[in-house]
């Protein structure tokens, strides 16, 4: 669409794994790992989890570690969506998939929209349940952003004004404190008071991603790539809060998490 090219592998959880603006390869492959390339769904919870497993509601949940020592980033990530529609308009592509979300903590479907217009992609993500008690969820995306596009164009990131998540170890302790830009490299969920990360390769090309919620995971410790994930709570949001309520859905209330990928 327009200057925009993405590519979609629908076996391995309905991710992008092309996104070309222009002449330019965003999205690379750190390795072949499913964790480690692309650009993904994160359900019905992103990153880690406190020695993972889940408790909520009286009810404990452990899961299988699925990468190294953790069970990393939910259900989603590399199966197959249960359904996948596409359209296309004059100004438009919309691809929408969704995931029946079993073994969790309530029954649980995620549904994914992608709106790629000729500058800007749009997502989002809507949980819904069928049970009479809020189900929890934390959800986000995850891309693999290219570090160098060409001589002087390397990445840079630029947060705003920012609250990382103090952590111990690999998970967040619930305190937050104020962070810059060079204060990484990082592994961290921030607080992000505008809701709004901006990419930047060089000076000829930007990519501002505002999310509906304020919560970013940014992980930036590696030489090629660094990835940007816009989510509706901070990691293991199930044991610290940090002063986030909007982590589950309802009959009613179905929760959403909207990210617009502007290039500016």
């Amino acid at each position: 669409m327009g200057r925009n090219f993405v590519a979609f592998d629908f076996a391995l959880g309905a991710r992008l794994t092309r996104w070309k603006y222009g002449e330019d390869e965003l999205i690379g492959v750190f390795g072949s790992d499913p964790v480690e390339h692309g650009f993904y769904i994160m359900a019905p919870w992103a990153g880690r989890v406190s020695k993972n497993s889940i408790t909520w509601a009286g009810q404990t949940k452990e899961f299988q570690c699925n990468y190294r020592d953790f069970a990393l980033h939910g259900f989603v990530l590399n199966t197959p969506p249960d359904s996948v529609s596409i359209e296309q308009s004059a100004d438009s592509i919309t691809v929408v998939t969704t995931h029946d979300i079993n073994g969790w903590l309530g029954p649980l479907v995620v549904e994914a929209r992608w709106h790629i217009y000729a500058d800007s992609i749009v997502t989002t993500l809507r949980a819904k349940t069928s049970s009479s008690e809020p189900v929890p969820v934390l959800m986000g995306w995850h891309p693999w952003f290219r570090n160098h596009l060409g001589e002087g164009r390397n990445l840079s990131v630029d947060l705003g004004h920012a609250e990382i998540a103090v952590r111990e170890g690999t998970l967040p302790t619930g305190q937050l404190v104020h962070v810059t830009n060079s204060d990484g490299p990082f592994d961290d969920a921030f607080k992000i008071s505008k809701n709004t990360v901006t990419l930047r390769w060089g000076s000829d090309l930007a990519l501002r991603v505002t999310s509906s919620h304020e919560w970013f995971v940014i992980f930036s410790e590696l030489e090629d790539f660094t990835c940007v994930e816009p989510q509706n709570g901070p990691p293991n949001v199930f044991e610290h809060s940090m002063g986030c309520q909007t982590y589950t859905a309802t009959q009613d209330e179905p929760l959403e998490l909207r990210a617009e990928w502007s290039f500016i």
